[in-house]
């Protein structure tokens, strides 16, 4: 970052240009895979924390200055990281749902969202959150479980309106 400090943030190029820099090569960087993360609540905050640097040091805004992160998102026109890694999970989901039952991906998928075997238990130091408890977190003010979530997401135009809901919130 100091050499994009030095040569990009602290020059006199035009602070649109600056943001759609940040766009098209810091972000892809940072949320490079994040459809497949298992994001905790912790590491959300993490990503919108660095998210929000970056945006202040483009803006050229100090410490000391008071301005909120509401005001630095209306300048640069950029939404939360955490909302782009939300979208991009729902966007894997539905493309899992909609693939066809011969593929692995969708059987794998399909007997994640069944029950485990009896006497089953999560390897000791693993974390408890899945990517699906994640995914039936993300659809749960649509008040729908992981089911009836697959089923809706069958249908491409009806769950791409579910995903923005879904982000926008």
């Amino acid at each position: 970052m100091t050499q994009l400090d030095r040569h990009i943030w602290k020059s006199s190029i035009f602070v649109s240009t600056k943001v759609h820099f940040y766009m098209v090569c810091i972000l892809p960087i940072l949320l490079y895979c994040c459809d497949t993360w298992t994001v905790t609540k912790q590491l959300s905050d993490r990503i919108d924390a660095f998210d929000m640097w970056c945006q202040r040091r483009i803006l050229r805004i100090l410490c000391t200055r008071h301005v909120t992160n509401a005001e630095v998102r209306s300048t640069t026109g950029c939404s939360a990281a955490s909302k782009l890694v939300r979208m991009r999970r729902l966007q894997v989901f539905g493309h899992l749902a909609r693939g066809s039952y011969k593929e692995d991906h969708h059987r794998v998928v399909l007997a994640a969202m069944s029950n485990p075997p009896a006497g089953w238990k999560r390897p000791r130091g693993r974390s408890r959150d899945t990517w699906l408890r994640i995914v039936s977190w993300d659809v749960q003010p649509f008040s729908t479980g992981v089911h009836s979530t697959w089923r809706l997401a069958a249908d491409r135009r009806q769950w791409r309106q579910v995903v923005d809901t879904a982000v926008i919130q």
